[in-house]
């Protein structure tokens, strides 16, 4: 099993942490007294503290929502800084900064736009990461993504609660079909992340091992799909406009003992047209064309998953191999039969 201290982990993750909030100042965002600041302190404070100390002071949960929060703030990191110092992603990274401290502080279903954008910004670092970004978008679609010759729009939204989750897919259908009409783009895909939506509680995973916790994260996207199916793929209200949708899981994970870390990010992409269909075809392509994993057509024994778990990349996609902390999945999963 792949494991670092948590010394280790804390005082390298707060090393990339630091250089992305570096990136953020550059661009003219304040950080004091924005939630942002607070989870420098946090992993300022503990950076030297082994996992029992941490927890004899309570801070044990303290420590693992500011891991999952910041690590969305690396991710968009990445994204060049053109991008982020452009108008349009400084008002980005300027709502980012806002909000309440983490997003278990609050309601399901309450608007959370820091989040929101936060997401928005990390499917773009994502894109960018296999080369396909071509821009925050100004007028259609949140982000641009390049598909050989064409410019397609993509369309993020972070569910928030399972009970709007058909709701809001159905948003980005209308949007997606608007902007396809008002601004002549080819069709395009939704990105969403359904981490509020697989009721999982409060963003993290406990298992013994990380076979346990690769198998738990499958379990909830096959739940997720199964209870929202009908509105997200092969229905027949989704409009040509929409090729397909890509699903973003993203967990702490905690396997076996509390120093043992890891961050659980998944992307799937579920096509909304068949195979044999036009569209269907363009969004395989689309898929393969993100070069950073093999596209699984995947093949359940449940007869209602068989078409809506066709395609997806695997789990190791989603971060660079050279992106250690805090830890992926290493390459070769522990095996847990038990």
């Amino acid at each position: 099993m792949f494991e670092l201290s948590l010394v280790e982990l804390v005082s390298g993750y707060r090393a990339k942490y630091e250089a992305a909030l570096e990136l953020f100042e550059q661009a003219g965002i304040r950080l004091a007294p924005t939630r942002l600041q607070a989870y420098r302190r946090t992993l300022a404070d503990l950076a030297s503290m082994d996992v029992s100390e941490v927890e004899r002071i309570g801070r044990y949960d303290e420590l693992i929502q500011t891991l999952f929060e910041v690590s969305d703030i690396v991710d968009i990191a990445r994204l060049p800084r053109e991008h982020l110092a452009s108008p349009v992603g400084r008002q980005k990274l300027e709502t980012v900064a806002t909000g309440r401290r983490f997003a278990i502080d609050y309601a399901q279903g309450e608007h959370d736009a820091a989040r929101d954008t936060a997401f928005e910004l990390s499917a773009a670092a994502y894109l960018h990461s296999t080369g396909v970004f071509a821009g925050l978008s100004t007028n259609g679609g949140d982000i641009l993504v390049r598909h050989g010759a064409c410019i397609r729009p993509a369309e993020c939204k972070r569910l928030t609660t399972p009970n709007a989750t058909n709701d809001q897919m159905r948003s980005i259908y209308r949007r997606l079909k608007r902007e396809v009409k008002d601004f002549g783009l080819p069709a395009g895909i939704g990105m969403i992340d359904a981490t509020m939506a697989t009721r999982a509680p409060e963003n993290v995973l406990r298992e013994k091992t990380d076979y346990r916790i690769r198998r738990r994260g499958d379990q909830l996207f096959k739940s997720f799909v199964l209870e929202h199916r009908s509105v997200l793929q092969h229905d027949t209200r989704i409009d040509p406009a929409v090729l397909g949708i890509a699903v973003r899981m993203s967990f702490v994970a905690i396997s076996g003992r509390s120093s043992n870390l890891r961050r659980y990010q998944t992307w799937h992409f579920l096509h909304s047209r068949k195979d044999d269909t036009p569209e269907g075809a363009v969004f395989f392509d689309l898929v393969e064309s993100l070069g950073t994993g093999r596209v699984v057509r995947h093949q359940d024994p449940i007869p209602p998953l068989h078409d809506a778990l066709r395609n997806f990349l695997t789990a190791e996609v989603a971060i660079p191999p050279d992106e250690p902390l805090f830890p992926q999945f290493p390459g070769v999963i522990e095996r847990d039969d038990s």
